[in-house]
């Protein structure tokens, strides 16, 4: 008998004021077990909704998402600065982290990430 092993990210919609800090955490599980993140690539991207474009891309590479490997090693954490949120348009994008564990990529974490007008400038 064969077990359906389909796969649906989370879906996670967030944002940020345009000019500020962001920085989200998250610590993954797969089935209630922690997801070891110790020799994973983590990459996310921003593309416009309509258009498919990419806007950026963050990557453990670049240095914009950290994974923790202290204790479990199922953490990472996604940090921006500010200076480049005040380069953002205001709108919302679509995004998703893909993780790669052993050269296989899996997305799984997927929404809307929507940056709001700032008022102090």
């Amino acid at each position: 008998m064969a077990t359906n092993k389909a796969y649906k990210p989370a879906i996670y919609n967030t944002g940020v004021v345009r000019g500020d800090y962001f920085s989200e955490s998250f610590l993954m599980t797969v089935e209630g077990s922690p997801l070891d993140l110790s020799a994973a690539t983590i990459r996310s991207q921003f593309r416009d909704s309509s258009s498919g474009d990419l806007i950026r891309e963050f990557s453990t590479s670049a240095g914009d998402i950290v994974i923790d490997t202290s204790g479990d090693a199922n953490g990472f954490t996604w940090s921006i600065e500010a200076d480049v949120t005040g380069d953002f348009a205001t709108g919302a994008f679509v995004y998703d982290v893909e993780i790669s564990i052993g050269g296989r990529p899996r997305t799984y974490i997927k929404g809307m990430f929507t940056v709001l007008q700032d008022t102090t400038i």
